[in-house]
């Protein structure tokens, strides 16, 4: 069995720090340029662990139980499997935002509230993407520092030849692949503020469609990630491609919305514009 390269943790650690990098430079770029604030960012977060971490979990646990008939079903129609990961991934998180736009936000009219909540919505899963490559980090270093063997002694008997199997693979793999989990990121993020950007719209301008288009979509960027865990597809390839050819989609359809959305928040560069004759009238008087 061969040995951990350094290029290998070197790409590891760079996808950590490119994961954490990306949406803290996307949100701190958005502060600064339309004068955001951080309570949308918190309350993206909560909804994310709301309404898919708690609600839609407690779903999977009902229905995918080990009794369940629905488990059952689906066991037997992959596609219908594929099918309920997409439907119930939209319904619950499009669902939640639209609820936290209607109730928790609903003072927050301006459209760079859409923006901040849709980075705060995404940085749960980047943060539990982070955690797990620092797993694979710490495992790196320790078949690097004492070998595959002596990795392999803390590990129960039944459980050795698997262990063995995915540390042979994990020795093997191209380092480069490893930068994935930073590149998926960059769709992912683009797919979060572009979907927050239409419920927002949806909420605002009273277009119960904008909704209807953000679940459609959402369904369909999904499709590629459902049809990949139910076995049909197995293209990985075709897979990244297809959610990275719809998240453009998104983007772009959401960008046009968004420059057609009012901005409440006074920009720094006005704001100061503002101040300053102010400043000088009171200095008069």
């Amino acid at each position: 069995m061969g040995e951990i390269s350094g290029t290998t943790i070197m790409c590891l650690l760079l996808a950590a720090a490119g994961c954490i990098a990306l949406p803290l430079s996307a949100l701190l770029i958005c502060k600064r340029k339309t004068n955001a604030q951080w309570f949308p960012f918190f309350a993206g977060m909560v909804s994310y662990l709301f309404f898919v971490i708690m609600l839609e979990q407690m779903l999977h646990m009902l229905c995918l139980g080990i009794n369940s008939p629905i488990a059952k079903a689906i066991e037997q129609h992959p596609l219908l499997y594929a099918g309920y990961l997409c439907v119930t991934a939209a319904l619950f998180e499009e669902g939640g935002r639209y609820l936290m736009f209607r109730m928790l936000l609903k003072k927050k009219r301006g459209r760079e509230t859409a923006v901040t909540f849709g980075i705060g919505f995404t940085i749960i899963e980047t943060l539990s993407v982070i955690v797990t490559i620092l797993g694979m980090v710490f495992v790196a270093f320790t078949i690097k520092n004492g070998g595959v063997e002596a990795y392999l002694s803390g590990v129960a008997p039944e459980d050795l030849a698997q262990t063995k199997e995915a540390v042979q693979n994990f020795i093997e793999t191209d380092p480069v692949r490893f930068l994935a989990p930073f590149i998926e990121r960059i769709p992912s993020l683009l797919t979060s503020v572009g979907l927050s950007v239409f419920v927002f719209a949806a909420v605002w301008a009273k277009r119960s469609s904008l909704f209807g288009a953000a679940v459609g979509f959402h369904i369909l960027q999904t499709s590629f990630w459902g049809l990949y865990q139910a076995g049909i597809l197995n293209q990985t390839m075709m897979v990244e491609t297809g959610a990275i050819l719809i998240s453009m989609m998104i983007s772009y359809l959401a960008w046009k919305i968004y420059k057609k959305l009012p901005q409440y928040e006074i920009p720094p560069k006005e704001k100061k514009k503002i101040e300053k004759p102010a400043r000088k009238f009171e200095k008069m008087y």
